[in-house]
């Protein structure tokens, strides 16, 4: 939060969910096979589903390798891939996004071992043993048994990244110098695929004609399956919510037919492909009403915005019936993979900001934060400062005027589990353009200065985001930034080469006001501030409201540039979880609130905030919610122009508490750790 007013007015784009989520013991995810290949004619079909699925890589083939139809497990015509000789070994890589409880299967022939030979598996995560080698995951060192020689392999590889390049290597080791042979068919990766919008069919969360339910014990839990496809014409109307560029069913067949998949546009509704269902996968029910096969899934790449509405129609006659699981939507394939981003694709939990609250907050709420949120300024030091404000030692300033406490080394101190994001305030509050900050930063005059703070990063031992100049674009000088474009992207880079050369562990934030006004300092687009893509690790945004039309150019942005994106400062602003009112943000004389319940604030604020992390889950790396009493602090009371702020203490209302920890309590958000190592891609301490 800056100096200076800021009035933010509100587009909510509201996303109607058609289904509902699924939810079990793995919540929010559906096991299928995210890689496979059976060696058919040397051409591997990696990557059928799920995820990112496998690169385009090749396998790399290190001594004498062949295909053969002799040995193949699939039968004959059906290839299986031999490694023959010592230390000959077949590799792959893989990125993998967003999976959890992964298995690593195949069937294999061992040939020729002696006593001290192996044929092992050896996995590298790029993170956990980069620079370290391989890991053996599984030894196997029977010989050919008489008769059926085919063993099956099933390896537990959850503990991996599983977001990161996965490398699988299966090499012979042989210590007598005897020449070994092995046979590999059927190479699988299982894992349960995380997607928040995995919808479980029922009848009543759909537009739907021709249909009706079952129960199924196959399906999800044992959820009702949507039965559809007796006429011609039948058909399932869904909304999709988000980015995505695949389409996934889950369903079982009683025809030889097609389902026909369509995308509306304007009025018209547009083939994009079709599911061909044959006899080899009709289903029949059983006596007791049970289908007698299990479920066959179809995945069609076609892209997908938020907001579109997809329609699975019957195109045939003379069917009988096709039975749908589950409908999923791959979200938009993005890898990113900059400094410090949460592993396993989670999302980092940060709380922020002052010492007046944020320890009733942990202790309420029962959680250890992820991260905490502080601010400094270096432009303060200037003015006879000994130590950088808001760190050592206690402040109320630190480019967040008059807004609470700020203490630093007090959150490194009381939560040694968690990382820290730092604002960096480069404006001079004494006069317009005397002292320069930004001026004197890019020139070297105040390396000093930034030793200090490189001091503090060291003195953190943990992940530290830096968040440079924040919210960029602001528009009025002095009192909020009005950085000059390229004088803010001279400093910008200087202060990165500066820790880089240093060996300061920081990662880079460049943060976003995103205020829906259309127009920032200068009528500049954002991207004229922009460093460049090898200075910035971290993309930001400010979150008020629900201000999409504003986000949505800068979250295209951060996908064009493969980074991840921070929730830099998020508060509900308006409203008083303690006294259940609301006032208008743009209020700036004494509110009249008006009476709201506890719901209505979920629902207008808090729904729309998770929603909007989920929407953006393939980048959103990232959230920071500013969970204080505004009021407490007399410059953001309505009568000094700063609009109205309310008090957003989650502790003080009983039921959104229980509501925030619900959400919290899912898998994918991450909290406190003191395995920063295991946690954060790039911190190797």
């Amino acid at each position: 939060m800056q100096r200076g007013i800021k009035l933010i007015s509100a587009l909510l784009i509201i996303v109607s969910f058609t289904f509902i989520s699924y939810s079990s013991t793995a919540q929010n995810s559906i096991r299928q096979i995210v890689a496979y290949d059976d060696f058919d004619g040397g051409s591997g079909d990696f990557g059928i589903a799920g995820g990112s699925g496998w690169t385009n890589k090749v396998w790399n083939f290190n001594g004498q390798i062949y295909y053969s139809g002799d040995l193949s497990h699939q039968g004959p015509g059906k290839a299986s891939i031999l490694v023959l000789g010592p230390d000959a070994s077949i590799d792959r890589c893989t990125m993998l996004k967003g999976f959890t409880g992964a298995n690593l299967t195949f069937w294999y022939a061992a040939f020729g071992m002696d006593e001290g030979d192996q044929f092992e598996v050896q996995i590298d995560d790029d993170g956990i043993n980069k620079g370290d080698g391989f890991k053996t995951a599984a030894v196997f060192s029977e010989g050919a048994p008489e008769g059926d020689p085919w063993r099956f392999a099933n390896i537990d590889i959850s503990s991996f990244d599983m977001s990161d390049e996965l490398v699988i290597k299966i090499v012979n080791t042989v210590d007598n110098g005897n020449w070994i042979a092995n046979f590999v068919d059927e190479v699988k990766i299982e894992a349960d695929v995380y997607d928040p919008y995995v919808k479980v069919l029922e009848a009543e969360n759909a537009e739907l004609t021709g249909c009706e339910t079952f129960v199924d014990p196959n399906a999800h839990g044992g959820k009702a399956v949507m039965n559809f496809g007796t006429n011609v014409g039948d058909n399932i109307v869904f909304t999709v919510p988000y980015h995505g560029t695949r389409l996934v069913l889950r369903y079982t067949g009683a025809f030889s037919g097609t389902v026909s998949i369509y995308k509306k546009r304007g009025d018209n509704w547009i083939n994009k492909g079709d599911i061909k269902i044959f006899e080899s996968s009709k289903a029949n029910k059983d006596p007791g009403g049970q289908w007698t096969r299990y479920y066959e899934q179809s995945v069609h790449n076609i892209l997908i915005l938020p907001g579109d509405k997809i329609k699975l129609q019957i195109d045939e006659e003379d069917v009988e019936a096709v039975n749908i699981d589950a409908i999923q939507v791959l979200p938009f394939p993005i890898s990113v993979k900059s400094k410090f981003t949460p592993r396993f694709g989670k999302v980092l939990n940060v709380i922020g900001q002052t010492k007046e609250h944020m320890p009733a907050h942990q202790q309420n709420l029962q959680t250890c934060p992820g991260g905490s949120s502080t601010f400094t300024n270096i432009a303060d030091l200037a003015q006879g400062e000994n130590k950088l404000d808001g760190l050592y030692e206690e402040s109320q300033s630190s480019g967040v005027y008059d807004f609470g406490t700020k203490h630093g080394i007090y959150w490194i101190e009381e939560w040694t589990r968690s990382a820290q994001v730092i604002g960096l305030y480069l404006v001079d509050e004494v006069s317009d353009n005397d002292v320069e900050p930004l001026k004197k930063i890019a020139s070297g005059q105040w390396d000093h200065y930034l030793d200090e703070l490189g001091e503090y990063i060291l003195l953190a031992d943990r992940p530290v985001y830096l968040k440079i100049g924040y919210e960029f674009d602001g528009k009025w000088k002095v009192t909020w930034n009005a950085y000059d474009p390229d004088d803010y992207i001279a400093a910008f880079r200087y202060i990165v080469n500066y820790y880089r050369a240093k060996s300061i562990p920081v990662a880079s934030v460049w943060q976003y006001a995103a205020y829906d006004w259309g127009q920032s300092a200068g009528n500049n687009p954002f991207t004229r501030w922009y460093p460049g893509t090898e200075y910035v690790d971290w993309f930001a945004v400010s979150y008020f409201h629900a201000a999409m039309n504003t986000h949505e150019p800068f979250l295209r942005f951060a996908r064009q540039e493969r980074k991840p994106v921070m929730i830099a400062e998020a508060t509900p602003q308006g409203y008083d979880l303690t006294n259940l009112t609301w006032a208008h943000p743009y209020t700036t004389t004494t509110p009249d609130p008006e009476s709201v319940t506890s719901q209505q604030i979920w629902d207008q604020w808090y729904s729309q905030y998770f929603e909007y992390i989920k929407v953006n889950f393939d980048i959103v790396k990232c959230a920071t919610i500013i969970a204080d009493n505004w009021s407490d602090f007399s410059a953001w009371n309505p009568e000094n122009g700063n609009g109205y702020w309310g008090d957003a203490r989650i502790y003080n209302n009983p039921d959104i508490s229980t509501w925030w920890q619900n959400e919290m309590s899912k898998y994918y958000y991450q909290h406190g750790t003191s395995n920063f190592k295991r946690t954060f891609k790039g911190w190797n301490k």
